[in-house]
C-alpha cells in the first residue's frame, strides 16, 4: 500500500486535512476561490505541479536500483531513456519499456514540460511482493507536459466522398500516422467523441454520413476507422481541427503515482483502471477535454478520473478537472470493496456532474467501505459541453444511482457553486429518488444556488427553503445554503 508519509511532500502540503495551519481554512480558501472566479480557482488549484516525485517505497536489498527515465518529443527512442540528454521520444517507447519491465515499479518517469506527448500511459501491474511505487512526474520547464489522444487530421489526409458533397473523410488507421493525421498513434480508433475546432468543442456526432448536415457535424462509426466530418471547404482550412478519440489518457495500475501532468484531449476516460486497483496518488494534475466516444450498448460516455470495481487505497488531491462529458470523479462497479477511495481540495469546472456513485450487487456484498469527496470546488456543473437535454435532474454536483451495495460515503467541506439542476440527483434502484441514501454522511458544505434550484432533484427542498431540509435525518448537517447566482 502507499503509505503518504513516504512521499515528499510538496511546498503546498501545510493544509492537509487534519493538520493545523497559519493560514486561513480550507473552507474559507475554496470558498474565496469561488468568489475570485472560474480562472482563478484552476489557476490556484494546479500551483504546485512542480512538486517533487514520489520516493520508492519498500525498497529492500536483491532488488534492482531504483532509476529514472525521461521523455522528449524531440528525443530518440533509440536512446536508452537514462538521461535529458538520451530522452526517449515517445509514449509508445515507455508502454513498451512498461509491458518488457525495463520500467518498472520502484523506478520514476519524468515527461518534459511544455511539450505535447501524442499518446497514452499503460503502466502495468506489479510483480506479487513487490510492494514499490512507480511515478510518472515531469521534468524542465514550462507548463505541465500535455499527455494527449488527439488525431489532428492533415491536408493530405482529407478526401471529399464526392466533388461538392461537403462531406469529407480522413482515415484514422495507425497506417496513418505521420501523412494522414498527426498524434495519437496508438490505436486505430475513428470512434471520436468530440472535434476540437480551435478552441471550441464541437460535439456534433451523428449516427451515419447520411445524417450530417450541419458546419462540424460528424460520423464515425464504432469499429471503423473512417471519421466523416461535414464542412464547407477542406476542414483544415478553415480551422484546426483535432479528432479526441476513444482511447484512456492512464490506464491505471496498482502502487502508481501521477504529478504534475496535464490529460487533455480523448473521447474515453482521463484516467480509468481495472477490477482491484490499489495504492494510487493522483495530484497536481489537469483533466480536460473527455468523452462522447460511443460505448457499444451504453451509449456515449467519458469521465475525468473513473475508479473501477473493487478500487482500494486511491487519492486523487488537488487537481483541476474540466469540460468532461459524463463525471469528473466516479466510484462504479459491481460488488466491491472499494476502500479509502478519497477526492480532496480539486476544482472541478463545466462537466455533467462532479462526483458519481453506483455500485451493483446486492446488500449482501461489501459495497464502499469508505469514500471521501471532501473539501472541493465544483461549479458550472451541467453546463458544459456533455449536458443533454434528455437527463432532465442529471446536471447536478453529486449523482447517485443503482446502489444494491451497502455505502459509506462522507461529502463535506465543499463548495457547490452553480449547477443546471440541484446538488443532488438520486436515481433509480437506490431508494428513494427525493431522499439522501443511507450510508451518506454530508455536512459542512456550502451551496451557492439561485433561489428555487432544489437541493435533491425531485424532492421539495430548495436553497431557499434550506432550513428544514438541514434537520432531518439522513440530510445536510452544518451546512450553508445560500441565494445568490455564483457566476
Amino acid at each position: 500500500m502507499i503509505d503518504h508519509m513516504q512521499l515528499t511532500p510538496s511546498a503546498h502540503e501545510h493544509d492537509r486535512p487534519g493538520e493545523a495551519t497559519s493560514g486561513p481554512s480550507r473552507r474559507g480558501f475554496l470558498g474565496g476561490l469561488l468568489a475570485a472566479g472560474a480562472g482563478a480557482v484552476a489557476a490556484a488549484a494546479a500551483d504546485g505541479a512542480h512538486a517533487a516525485p514520489a520516493r520508492a517505497a519498500g525498497a529492500s536489498t536483491g532488488r534492482r536500483p531504483a532509476r529514472t527515465f525521461y521523455v522528449h518529443p524531440s528525443g530518440s527512442d533509440d536512446a536508452d531513456g537514462a538521461s535529458t540528454s538520451s530522452a526517449w521520444r515517445s509514449l509508445a517507447r515507455l508502454n513498451r519499456a512498461f509491458a518488457e519491465r525495463e520500467v518498472a515499479h520502484g523506478d520514476t518517469v519524468l515527461l518534459a514540460r511544455g511539450r505535447v506527448h501524442a499518446g497514452v500511459l499503460r503502466p502495468v501491474e506489479p510483480p506479487a511482493g513487490d510492494d514499490r511505487l512507480l511515478t510518472i512526474g515531469s521534468y524542465g520547464s514550462g507548463s505541465a507536459p500535455r499527455v494527449s489522444a488527439f488525431k489532428t487530421p492533415t491536408a493530405a489526409g482529407w478526401r471529399e466522398t464526392a466533388p461538392g458533397s461537403g462531406r469529407w473523410q480522413v482515415d484514422l488507421a495507425a497506417a496513418g500516422a505521420g501523412t494522414d493525421w498527426l498524434g495519437d498513434a496508438s490505436s486505430s480508433t475513428a470512434n471520436v467523441g468530440f472535434l476540437k475546432v480551435n478552441d471550441e468543442i464541437r460535439a456534433y456526432r451523428r449516427d451515419s454520413v447520411g445524417d450530417l448536415r450541419g458546419q462540424w457535424e460528424f460520423a464515425s462509426p464504432v469499429g471503423s476507422t473512417v471519421l466523416t466530418v461535414r464542412s464547407d471547404a477542406r476542414p483544415d482550412t478553415l480551422a484546426n481541427v483535432q479528432a479526441a478519440v476513444d482511447d484512456p489518457l492512464v490506464v491505471g495500475a496498482s502502487q502508481l503515482v501521477l504529478r504534475g501532468l496535464h490529460l487533455v484531449g480523448t473521447g474515453s476516460n482521463g484516467y480509468s483502471d481495472d477490477v482491484g486497483v490499489h495504492d494510487v496518488l493522483i495530484e497536481h494534475c489537469t483533466v480536460s477535454h473527455v468523452g462522447g466516444s460511443e460505448l457499444p450498448g451504453a451509449g456515449r460516455y467519458g469521465n475525468g478520473v473513473q475508479v473501477w470495481q473493487a478500487g482500494q487505497r486511491v487519492t486523487v488531491r488537488r487537481c483541476v478537472i474540466t469540460d468532461c462529458w459524463d463525471t469528473a470523479t466516479t466510484v462504479q462497479g459491481w460488488d466491491g470493496p472499494w476502500a479509502d477511495i478519497v477526492f480532496e481540495q480539486n476544482v472541478v469546472l463545466r462537466c455533467t456532474q462532479a462526483f458519481e456513485l453506483w455500485t451493483r450487487g446486492g446488500a449482501g456484498t461489501a459495497g464502499v467501505v469508505s469514500c471521501r469527496f471532501v473539501d472541493n470546488v465544483c461549479h458550472d456543473v451541467g453546463l458544459g459541453w456533455g449536458a443533454r437535454p434528455q437527463q432532465v435532474g442529471r446536471g447536478s454536483h453529486v449523482l447517485f444511482y443503482a446502489l444494491e451495495t451497502p455505502i459509506a460515503l462522507e461529502v463535506s467541506g465543499n463548495v457547490f457553486g452553480a449547477s443546471r439542476d440541484a446538488v443532488y440527483y438520486v436515481g433509480s434502484g437506490s431508494g428513494s429518488t427525493t431522499t439522501l441514501p443511507a450510508g451518506l454522511s454530508a455536512h459542512d458544505n456550502v451551496v451557492v444556488q439561485r433561489r428555487g434550484r432544489p437541493i435533491v432533484w425531485g424532492g421539495s427542498w430548495t436553497v431557499d427553503r434550506s432550513e428544514t431540509f438541514s434537520t432531518g435525518p439522513g440530510r445536510e448537517i452544518d451546512s450553508s445554503f445560500v441565494v445568490g447566482d455564483p457566476r
